[in-house]
């Protein structure tokens, strides 16, 4: 057995030494990582040696993963099916088994897998030299190229002094800088820990660490997503509420937006918080003003939401036992599109887990609701559509506000515009805040 057979048969057994941080190498680049050490310690032919690496770069690549190492903590902080990460979580719960205490066996077994996972994290340059070892033929140009997926700071350690490649902004983009421009807290939270893991001279030491994390910041990838959508009963990250734009805050929503705030804020506060129910007819404006409020939280990291439609509905029992999981983190569950006579399942609700019900209705007579729906939520707010003058309101404040975004009309003169919006509304009826907005849009 040559010296890469020996590297590699050593890192398959720190592998599959591990006693709770399995899921950390489960997933899909991490396999291929395995795969390629496989062919290593077999001493495979020169074409699957390379295709083994290849996957794995293309894997790496395909999730923006800049290291191994990067990947391994990912994995850590996530704590997937981990005896000592859901214990850590629950230390205080009085529904766990583990409420008292992390026991010690678990937090050894902890540091068993923290050794063995940093001597995975080996860099991409080693695993190409190994490779370059038993396939004596390489292109320098692919050797280059194979050694991309380092993070910044190895690419300079590799490159940097001989002066043969230069270390671009192109070639590779910290996720410092990606966490920062996608304005999720989370991530950007997680990379913090990932540099204070990693930059341990022991992982092992980290145990106390990351049961303050655990403890902190929740387990599962449920808890690593400020926002999550609902698809075929499956929580993906909700792309379309991170890009989520600021929108003028109208004088007709601010009462309900004051009072969604406050009530929103005692739930954060671990307070008694009773579900919300969002009433109004189309384009009265009731998604808009449920989504600025929580992305006034949820770009703090202080909440999380789960979005789901009607045909979701199905999947809320489980979906609220996932949630519960995370008894300290707090959530607000919001269903959109239901009229008001629609259903919702007899389930019931964990504390840490609020409901926002938005619903369509055209009759808004409070009188018309039921005694069960009124004792189900707490808090029920009531949009309605707008008489014209609250309309003429609306477009003048949208107007101003994209002026003060340097949005122009392609006329200067606002006072034509306005008259323009008292035209327009003449051909519609009933107004709302979707036809102000309409308008707006119409001659921006």
């Amino acid at each position: 057995m040559n010296s890469v057979e020996r590297a590699a048969n050593n890192l398959l057994k720190d592998a599959a030494s591990l006693l709770l941080y399995q899921e950390v190498l489960r997933v899909p680049p991490a396999q291929a990582f395995l795969k390629l050490l496989i062919a290593l310690r077999r001493g495979d032919e020169a074409w699957k040696l390379l295709d083994a690496y290849g996957e794995f770069y293309r894997l790496m690549a395909a999730g923006n993963i800049l290291s191994l190492e990067e990947l391994i903590l990912e994995g850590i902080l996530v704590g997937e099916g981990n005896p000592f990460a859901e214990a850590s979580a629950n230390v205080g719960n009085p529904r766990s088994p583990w409420s008292k205490e992390v026991p010690p066996s678990l937090q050894y077994a902890a540091a068993a897998d923290l050794y063995s996972l940093q001597r995975l994290s080996v860099t991409e340059s080693t695993l190409v030299g190994w490779v370059v070892d038993l396939v004596s033929d390489v292109r320098p140009e692919w050797k280059v190229a194979a050694e991309s997926t380092l993070s910044s700071r190895d690419l300079k350690k590799v490159h940097g002094s001989s002066g043969d490649v230069s270390c671009t902004d192109g070639v590779m983009l910290h996720s410092e800088t990606r966490a920062d421009d996608h304005g999720d807290f989370l991530a950007h939270n997680r990379e913090t820990w990932r540099r204070k893991i990693g930059g341990l001279w022991q992982w092992s030491e980290a145990v106390p660490l990351l049961q303050e994390y655990y403890a902190e910041y929740g387990i599962g990838r449920i808890a690593c997503e400020q926002a999550l959508q609902c698809r075929g009963g499956k929580l993906l990250r909700d792309t379309n509420f991170y890009a989520y734009k600021e929108t003028c805050n109208l004088t007709i929503l601010k009462e309900h937006s004051q009072k969604l705030f406050k009530h929103f804020e005692r739930h954060i506060s671990h307070c008694e918080a009773s579900h919300v129910l969002v009433l109004g007819p189309a384009g009265s404006g009731k998604t808009t003003l449920v989504k600025s409020v929580l992305h006034s939280f949820v770009k703090q990291g202080k909440l999380r939401v789960i979005q789901m439609q009607k045909g979701e509905i199905k999947h809320l029992q489980s979906i609220l036992e996932d949630l519960a999981r995370n008894w300290q983190l707090r959530y607000v569950v919001v269903v959109d599109g239901l009229s008001i006579t629609d259903d919702l399942p007899l389930v019931e609700w964990p504390e840490n887990v609020m409901l926002c019900r938005i619903s369509l209705s055209k009759e808004l007579s409070m009188e018309k609701l039921s005694s069960e729906t009124e004792d189900s939520f707490g808090m029920i707010l009531t949009l309605n559509n707008l008489d014209h003058e609250t309309y003429l309101l609306s477009v003048k404040e949208m107007l101003d506000f994209n002026k003060r975004l340097d949005v122009k009309p392609t006329d200067d003169s606002w006072q034509s515009h306005m008259d323009e919006a008292d035209e327009w509304a003449k051909d519609r009826d009933p107004i709302s805040v979707r036809s102000a907005s309409q308008f707006v849009r119409n001659i921006l």
